[in-house]
């Protein structure tokens, strides 16, 4: 049977293109699965081949969910015209979280997200502690497990004595002491009045704007609960535990004054094994005393500075001093405190929610003014109970502060 010239060509170009097609496969697959590979992107975190990512240690909250909406503006438009089917997504369960009705809707994560930005800004405790976070359906407390173990001048730990045992011997028996820490969530959040126009007749989007309004405010009460809270209705703030110990004034020390005896005294007061995670919380109104505060080395007229400052931060014998405005005032009791938060648990909940009010009218409707609702959960307190007495029969404490002076 023969062929047409055609034919044969046609033959030796099909083999010829299989062969170049067999040569270049490996290349062409390899370079479709780099084009095609997952790229790691914090906008996109959490979706199948993205890894998970957490905008900070002590939250939970995934980047990739914006509630189906354009920006976060938009979101609170839906809440305040009462768009349910655009909210289907967001609306919280009847009974689901603490006091809430179903008029209430979770913020999407994407927001959440940045009002978290906004308030990891701002806070100075939260990130430095132990956390918990409770998801929908959880509940509203927890109970976390913490060692008792307050007193070494029996050389035990936690009430256990390890012994000691030769060949042969019989091992002894201890009972450890154990505290149980309840942590129950709280709500704190505020109403908030937002005219029409900032809301929707800007010609800039206001949802990053608005988040950090919301961000900022929930960071100076969790800053200032942390550290104040009594702990009825809201967290046990460390100045108000009972892991505390304040040190004395210096004789003859004047008033309003702090000296470099003080930093001394609260540091021997430490826990001995705190001092790496320690941190100083102090007033503003220190400033001055503390760049005063120095050594004289022996004899001679060189002094070591106790108050440091690099590249803007702050440090009292090499810990991080951080300013707040929480701190009493300079001769007040607490305006200078050294905290080990390594010792103190925060439980809060993975979602905020937002809702608007119900239905416009009265003074509001007259003013054109919607109204928000922002809502989020949060306990805390110290993991320990008491202070500690040290084998040497010294009593320190994780948390240190100053008198009245």
């Amino acid at each position: 049977m023969s062929m047409t010239i055609d034919r044969v060509k046609e033959l030796i170009g099909e083999a010829v293109e299989q062969k170049v097609q067999k040569s270049i496969k490996p290349y062409t697959d390899e370079l479709f699965e780099q084009i095609n590979r997952v790229k790691p992107n914090k906008m996109l975190t959490g979706m199948q081949g993205y890894p998970e990512q957490k905008l900070h240690n002590f939250d939970s909250y995934e980047l990739r969910d914006a509630g189906g909406f354009d920006n976060f503006s938009h979101y609170l438009k839906a809440i305040s015209e009462k768009n349910y089917s655009a909210l289907e997504n967001c609306r919280v369960e009847k009974d689901v979280l603490i006091g809430q009705s179903p008029g209430s809707f979770l913020i999407p994560t994407k927001y959440q997200a940045e009002i978290i930005q906004a308030m990891a800004e701002k806070e100075i405790i939260r990130p430095l502690c132990q956390s918990w976070v409770l998801k929908r359906g959880q509940g509203e407390t927890l109970t976390v497990p913490a060692i008792q173990s307050y007193d070494f001048s029996s050389d035990k730990v936690a009430n256990v004595d390890i012994d000691a045992v030769a060949e042969g011997g019989t091992y002894g028996e201890d009972t450890p002491t154990v505290r149980q820490v309840k942590l129950k969530l709280n709500k704190i959040g505020k109403t908030v009045d937002f005219s029409e126009e900032v809301i929707f007749g800007s010609p800039v989007d206001m949802g990053s704007f608005i988040s950090g309004i919301f961000g900022s405010a929930a960071a100076f009460k969790i800053n200032k609960l942390l550290i104040k809270g009594t702990g009825s209705g809201e967290p046990l703030g460390v100045q108000n535990g009972n892991d505390l110990l304040t040190i004395t004034a210096e004789t003859g020390q004047d008033s309003d004054t702090l000296v470099a005896e003080n930093i001394f005294s609260m540091a021997k007061k430490l826990i001995p094994d705190a001092w790496a995670t320690s941190i100083f919380l102090c007033s503003i109104q220190n400033i001055d005393q503390l760049l005063k505060l120095h050594v004289k080395l022996g004899t001679s007229a060189v002094r070591i500075k106790v108050f440091q400052e690099t590249d803007g931060k702050f440090t009292i014998l090499g810990r991080p001093c951080i300013m707040n405005q929480h701190m009493g005032s300079l001769g007040d009791p607490h305006s200078l405190m050294l905290c080990n938060f390594k010792r103190y648990a925060v439980l809060t909940r993975d979602g905020m929610m937002i809702r608007s009010d119900e239905g416009k009218s009265g003074e509001n409707w007259k003013k054109d003014l919607v109204s928000y609702k922002f809502t989020m959960y949060l306990d805390a307190q110290p993991l320990d109970n008491s202070t500690v007495v040290l084998a040497d029969g010294n009593e320190v404490a994780n948390f240190i502060t100053v008198p009245s002076i």
